[in-house]
């Protein structure tokens, strides 16, 4: 503050000292607000625009809880106001409260109250006490006056996500940090390194930052002896195989700084294999050089870890071809992570300096890739099975479909053979008067015929066969519907069962004249004979159908005759037609 702006402002504060208001009560922290709003100085007036957001204003604290004296005279610089505190001044006027447990217990009993006496063990507090160095940081630094927010608010100034820019502001200025002897690289080292990528750039705010490392209010550089204790606070596996390697009293007398030797401090970069080798010759041989047999374990180190990693590598590629062939692996893959898990551990028994603790986690990783490489070749195997299996049924489906076509193809030639037939036997036993319109009972012994040709043994028709017999009567020979349906139930009529040979006979005399008897003897003869001699059960069918229409047994023999006579022409002129 400005020496022009402190007088200013003593002089306000005088004022209001003097007059009236003195007289009748003390002014409060919404006078100190609504005074500083108003006036031009933006250094006056900014924290009383700021304050509003502040986590003490949002818990009920006012102006004078830091800057008054606490008294009946609170303005009084003499009776403890600070109007515009000495940084010398800031740590003690923060601890009135933050040092107070009982105070503090009523606002956040968590919260802890040794802050103070930690800043004066800080090399921040260091320095200010011993040589009121008035660059050095205090409490105000870290946490800005007016505008202070909770760790866990994005905006905060100590929110994981900006501590490195709050530290950054003092110790990247070369102009602060000349006198000190201190490098200003170390937030642009930590930006870059693996630690600082986690951050800055994937936004993992469990990502180690200053204070992680430095501490909060007893902020000091790690001294060599406490690297192990600050870097195995995260890395506790890998301290404790540090440990056991016997280099941690080693490192201590020789004065080498643990972790960071290997690792550095700020620009800790990620660790692979590739640089495993190269690590080994500038930090371990510098000690194990040959023919010191401790000089060469990294190399071995080295070894063993590749080994696991090509069977890795071969696993992997072993499901891909699988998972390709489409093949089910997913499991297998899964069962892979396991072998990272393997190599996470070998990467941290390399702490020991050792190969005999690495090769032993690379162990159990190798047998996970034997076991995965296994389950992905029986996978293939499986996949070479399903490809012969699908071809022999391919090969069989496509006889099958074959044989259906053939016997579709059969199933034609023979209703084309039976229609040939039937017409054949029409042309032959319609009289050469009669041709031009066929009779109602020349059409019916027509389709009967056909009808009862391809009427199974047992008197049955197909599902297939009885479409085609009503769709053939009513389209070739224009019967109505009920006369079709007539036609198939005489061919359905079982032969020679009691009962039907009557029904049948019936239905003949209820149709035919008995001029058209001889027409329907002979039809039905040259039915029974088409193919081939008439069955003796035919032949008895036909005498008593014979006697059951009343024809005399010369007749009957004369219609046989003549029936086969016209059966034999039937089946000439069907063949020569095909």
């Amino acid at each position: 503050m400005s020496a022009a702006v402190r007088l200013g402002l003593v002089a306000l504060v005088a004022a209001v000292v003097a007059g009236p208001l003195n007289a009748q009560t003390l002014p409060s922290s919404d006078d100190c607000r609504d005074c500083h709003l108003t006036l031009e100085d933006a250094e006056l007036s900014a924290p009383a625009r700021l304050y509003e957001t502040d986590i003490h204003a949002e818990t009920g604290f006012g102006c004078l809880a830091c800057h008054g004296s606490g008294g009946s005279d609170q303005l009084n610089a003499a009776a403890g106001f600070l109007s515009a505190p000495t940084r010398r001044e800031i740590p003690e006027m923060c601890g009135r409260c933050h040092s107070d447990a009982a105070f503090m217990r009523q606002f956040n009993p968590g919260l802890r109250v040794d802050q103070v006496t930690e800043y004066w063990t800080s090399r921040h507090g260091e320095l200010l006490r011993d040589s009121n160095d008035p660059s050095v940081a205090t409490c105000i630094d870290c946490h800005r006056p007016h505008e202070m927010r909770p760790p866990d608010d994005p905006e905060s100034t100590v929110h994981p996500a900006n501590i490195v820019d709050t530290c950054g502001r003092c110790h990247s200025d070369p102009a602060r940090m000349a006198a000190r002897d201190i490098p200003t690289n170390q937030q642009a080292e930590y930006s870059a390194s693996v630690h600082g990528r986690l951050l800055l750039e994937e936004g993992d705010l469990s990502a180690p930052v200053c204070n992680d490392c430095h501490g909060n209010h007893g902020a000091a550089p790690p001294g060599l002896a406490s690297v192990r204790n600050v870097c195995g606070q995260c890395h506790s596996v890998m301290a404790d195989y540090f440990d056991q390697s016997g280099h941690g009293s080693i490192f201590e007398e020789a004065d080498l700084p643990g972790c960071a030797l290997c690792h550095d401090h700020h620009a800790i970069q990620p660790v692979d294999d590739a640089t495993l080798t190269e690590r080994s010759e500038d930090v371990c041989l510098t000690c194990h050089a040959a023919p010191d047999p401790f000089g060469l374990e990294f190399e071995r180190i080295a070894s063993v870890l590749d080994s696991l990693e090509m069977a890795a590598e071969a696993s992997r590629l072993v499901l891909e071809e699988a998972e390709n062939a489409g093949m089910e692996v997913s499991q297998a893959f899964f069962e892979l992570d396991d072998v990272r898990n393997a190599q996470t551990r070998a990467h941290s028994a390399i702490h020991t300096f050792k190969v005999e603790p690495v090769r032993e986690e690379v162990a159990a990783g190798l047998a996970v890739t034997a076991q995965v490489e296994a389950r992905g070749r029986a996978a293939l195997d499986e996949h070479r099975i399903r490809r012969v299996g699908l071809g022999v049924s391919a090969g069989i489906i496509l006889l099958l479909i074959a044989g259906l076509l053939l016997k579709i193809r059969e199933y034609e030639e023979r209703m084309e053979e039976l229609v040939a037939l039937v017409e054949a036997f029409y042309r032959d036993t319609t009289p050469s008067r009669d041709r031009r319109r066929p009779t109602e009972q020349q059409i019916q012994i027509a389709v009967s015929a056909l009808m009862l040709e391809v009427c199974h043994a047992d008197g049955e028709l197909t599902s297939v066969e009885r479409s085609y017999m009503e769709d053939l009567a009513r389209k070739r020979f224009d019967l109505q519907a009920n006369e079709a349906a007539q036609l198939i139930q005489l061919a359905q009529m079982e032969r020679g069962k009691p009962g039907q040979l009557t029904r049948i006979a019936a239905m003949i005399a209820d149709h035919l004249s008995v001029e058209r008897k001889w027409l329907v003897l002979d039809g039905l003869w040259a039915l029974v004979a088409v193919d081939g001699e008439a069955s003796p059960a035919e032949v008895e069918f036909m005498e008593r159908l014979t006697q059951l229409i009343g024809v005399d047994d010369a007749d009957a023999a004369a219609a046989r005759s003549r029936g086969a006579a016209a059966a034999v022409a039937a089946k000439q002129d069907a063949k020569e037609t095909t």
